[in-house]
């Protein structure tokens, strides 16, 4: 995940060290710097300021449509700044864990109920079980990625072209094979 663009090496940064300068120093598409995450807290700190920012498209490749991150009201709200701000905007999820996502009910899921024209979640299908990570991008600029998405250790990079575009090609390539999964298609009915 840590690539060069030509032979400038990309820095990387704890988020402990960047956390005070986010609000001033951190721009979708602008700030090319490696942020390394180590706990749920860090995560959600850089999702909200990530979200804040992006303005055209969220993609989110997920197990289970992680509650600890997604299923919070900051979150929402800005999922639904982006889906309403024209018709071009879209927010796609790829959620592995249907029944799971159901039985526990998700902010996010009665979102896309509501904006179905804007927020599509499906299925990948069941070759893509083995990819064990969890990712989101913004606008196709910036990412949050963490290796096993049971863990929240991950890094975030809010301007790595050579990256997001790796990620958003994961993300299309499975997209083009998934499906509407039955369960969520009911729930949006």
């Amino acid at each position: 995940m840590n690539e060069t663009e030509g032979n400038i090496p990309e820095e990387r940064i704890l988020f402990t060290e960047a956390e005070d300068l986010l609000d001033e120093n951190y721009l979708l598409g602008g700030t090319r710097q490696e942020i390394i995450l180590d706990n749920s807290r860090e995560h959600i700190t850089l999702t909200d300021h990530m979200v804040s920012q992006a303005s055209r498209s969220i993609r989110i490749f997920t197990r289970d449509l992680d509650p600890i991150i997604y299923d919070r009201e900051s979150f929402v709200r800005e999922c639904k700044r982006i889906a309403v701000r024209s018709k071009y905007c879209r927010i796609e999820i790829l959620a592995f864990e249907s029944q799971r996502i159901i039985r526990r009910g998700h902010r996010l899921i009665d979102l896309a109920r509501a904006l179905s024209s804007r927020i599509e979640i499906r299925r990948p299908e069941k070759e893509y079980e083995k990819h064990l990570q969890s990712f989101i991008t913004f606008d196709e600029k910036g990412y949050i990625y963490r290796t096993y998405s049971d863990r929240f250790e991950g890094i975030g990079n809010y301007s790595d072209p050579r990256e997001t575009h790796e990620l958003e090609k994961l993300f299309k390539e499975i997209w083009m094979r998934s499906h509407v999964d039955p369960e969520m298609r009911s729930l949006m009915i």
